[in-house]
This record gives C-alpha cells, structure tokens and sequence, in this order.
C-alpha cells in the first residue's frame, strides 16, 4: 500500500511540476492580467454603449387590463417610452431576459380598480417587476418610479416590488440568448488560441523532447499541459460569470458550465498543439472550428431553420451542449436530467480527444 501510495505522490508532483511551470510563467509575463484586462473590456462594451446612448426617457412596460388613465398620462407623457403587453405573463417573460445593460428593466402591472380609486383620493398600488439579474435595484427602482408617477399624476401613487421577481425564460429570452453566445464563443477562442502555445512553446525550445526523455510519462506531460490549459480557462470562465454574476440563479450549474468548457477547450487546444509544430499553421483551421461551434450556438439559440440532419446533430455539438448549460444556471427550475446529458456528452468528446493527444504524443516519441 505505502508503495503504490508513493508511486501516486510522484506522479501527482510530475504532473505539478509540469503545470506549475506554465501557470508561474503566466502570471510572471502578465498573461493572466492582460486576459482579465482584455475581457473586461469586451464584456464592458454593450454597458458602455447604452450609457453613451442612454436615452431621455424612461422605459416602461405595462400591463395594464382595466385601461386605466395612468397609461394614457405615461403615453402623453415625453418622459416616459410605454411599451404594453397583452398578459401578466407576456410581461414578466419579457422583463426576466432583461438585466444585460440592454432593453426596459421595469415592468408595471395596473389594477383594474386603478382609476376608482385614484379618483376617490385612495393611494392605488401598481406591482412592479424586475428581473432576477436587477433584484438589488428593486428599491431603487420603487424610489424612482413611485416619484416620477407621483409628479406627473399630482397624487402619490405606491409601488410593490415585494416578490415580483422574473426569471428568464426558455423561449424567449433574447438578450440573455445573445449574452451565452457571447460567453461561450469568448471562453472557447481564448481557450483554443492559448492552449496549443503550450505545445507550441515546448517544440520550439526543444523541451519536450527533454520532457518525454525524462522520467515523466507521455500521461503525465499531457495531464500536466491540459492543468496549465485549465488555468487558463478557468481565469477566461471565471471573468465571464463574475462579469454577469448578478444574472446566476444557480452556481452549482455554472461550475459545471465552467468545468465543461475547461475539458473541451483544452482538449482542442491539445490536439491542435500536438499535430502541428507553430501556431502560424493552425490560424485557418482554429478559425474555421471556431466558426463551426459559434454558428452552432447561433443556430441553436436563435432557432435557424435548417435541414433535419442538421437539426438532429446541433443539439450534440459540444458548444451548444455547453451554451445550454449555462443557459440553465440562468433559470429559476433546472432539469438535471438535460444539464448531466449535455455536461456527459462534452466530458465524453473531450476524453476522446485526450486520448489523440496521447496518442500523437506517444507517436512523437519513438
């Protein structure tokens, strides 16, 4: 037992020693900052862009079953863009997508005894809803709302954001559609652009030569490579849902999103590293994948019509399986059931591209 327990230990310090090399020299040349800085600033620019464009009136959506004055004063009004809806659900599916620096963040709902009571003097109260990313804003929100309608009405009018909180919905979430592309198209092209220099860096210094001379196995240089490669990763994932953390209703799913897209973002970065020798000769092939899995997604999420072969084999491409994941982090229920299939069928491709690795690296070697 104290013998295989001390054969365990030196493969785990192999494999560190290994890893450790690449993650200190990532940090030492700011690799790590100049990732975070640079995706950042990416993941920054549709805020950026609706604070440069912020328009001089307030976005409202409403709904508003008894046909009240209020809305007809809000429509008249040129400091309020009233946008109606024709169901309470219409509306709290709306206002759930949003939360993404983009769109109406409000959603009001009238009583239909609004008016009567207005006019008796009563001090009505609307139910206002906001989205699961812009709940710690609901009493801002209320604040702001409740004096905006109270100097436009001349009469205090209260509102109750108490509960009121919409999730995404699976159908038609638009924004929050557009916000996992993002996410996954920016962890993958980080992903694979990065990972094969490990290789890449090696072959060109001649070390891996002496690595595979040395007393570590084939297994281990690829285990210790594919750990450097999901630190990487994991720094890219780990920007991208610090970035919209507010917007997560379930952490434990986007963990497994972010070990996901480690697995298959490294496992591409490998296969690409072992079977050529310079990164100038896999700029057309990374670019071409990477237009394969983001074309995916978008067919996927934007519900493209194409042909039933087609449409069959989508749902399996490991990034529309990883964008689905991530998908569901943002929902209120989850489907275990959907997430472990999908999360199986991304572990399952990229074992199997671990093992060409291994293999290359092993045809290398003799």
């Amino acid at each position: 037992m104290n013998t295989t327990r001390s054969k365990t230990l030196d493969n785990l310090n192999v494999v560190w020693t290994i890893a450790s090399k690449d993650i200190l020299d990532a940090i030492r040349n700011k690799l790590v900052l100049s990732l975070i800085l640079g995706l950042t600033f990416m993941l920054s620019m549709p805020r950026v862009m609706s604070w440069m464009l912020d328009p001089p009136y307030t976005e409202v959506l409403v709904y508003d079953p008894g046909n009240s004055d209020l809305v007809l004063e809000l429509e008249n009004s040129p400091q309020f863009r009233v946008s109606q809806t024709r169901s309470i659900e219409e509306l709290k599916k709306t206002i759930g997508g949003m939360g993404f620096g983009l769109g109406v963040e409000v959603g009001v709902v009238v009583p239909t005894d609004f008016d009567p009571l207005f006019k008796a003097d009563g001090q009505p109260v609307l139910d206002g809803y906001v989205s699961w990313a812009n709940r710690a804003k609901a009493d801002e929100f209320r604040t702001d709302f409740e004096q905006q309608f109270t100097d436009l009405l001349g009469q205090p009018v209260n509102l109750n954001f108490e509960g009121n909180i919409a999730y995404p919905s699976r159908d038609t979430a638009l924004l929050l559609g557009i916000a996992i592309i993002t996410s996954v198209t920016l962890i993958l092209v980080f992903g694979i652009q990065l990972v094969p220099n490990l290789l890449f860096e090696e072959k060109q210094t001649k070390t891996m030569e002496a690595l595979l001379v040395s007393p570590a196995t084939i297994r281990q240089v690829v285990v210790g490579k594919a750990l450097a490669g999901l630190f990487y990763i994991l720094v890219i994932a780990g920007v991208v849902f610090v970035f919209y953390s507010s917007a997560v209703v379930h952490w434990g799913v986007a963990l497994l999103a972010m070990i996901g897209c480690g697995a298959f973002g490294v496992a591409v970065g490998l296969v690409l590293g072992s079977f050529f020798e310079r990164q100038q000769e896999v700029i057309g092939l990374m670019m071409l994948l990477i237009l394969i899995l983001v074309g995916a997604m978008f067919v996927y999420m934007v519900n493209v019509q194409v042909p039933s072969f087609v449409e069959a084999i989508i749902p399996w491409v490991p990034s529309v399986s990883l964008a689905k994941i991530i998908f569901a982090s943002f929902l209120e229920s989850v489907h275990w059931t959907e997430i472990l299939r999908d999360l199986g069928s991304v572990l399952g491709i990229s074992l199997l591209l671990y093992a060409v690795v291994i293999w290359k690296v092993r045809r290398s070697d003799r």
